[in-house]
């Protein structure tokens, strides 16, 4: 019953896996946030050329879905239902 717990934490470094993903997300998060800050000091304080199409694009970037979200031919292929790759 357990005998894919016991593979996870065995055969695969499961903790380490978990941590570089950490440590990714914590990185990511602090430039985008270091990166943000500093886009909206400078929209606050500045009237800059075409500001206003700046704005519109900053607010509506996350609002997008990626366009490979809707490709047909990803939805079409066999989903593998374990983590090694077996089915």
């Amino acid at each position: 019953m357990f005998a894919s717990h016991t593979l996870l934490f065995r055969q695969f470094d499961f903790f380490k896996a978990n941590g570089n993903s950490a440590l990714v997300a914590g990185i990511t998060t602090i430039v985008s946030l270091a990166v943000s800050v500093m886009a909206a000091y400078a929209f606050s304080r500045f009237r800059l050329k075409g500001r206003k199409v700046m704005m519109i694009m900053f607010y509506t970037e996350g609002k997008v879905a990626p366009a490979h979200w809707f490709d047909d031919e990803e939805s079409k292929k066999p989903k593998v239902s374990t983590w090694d790759g077996t089915s």
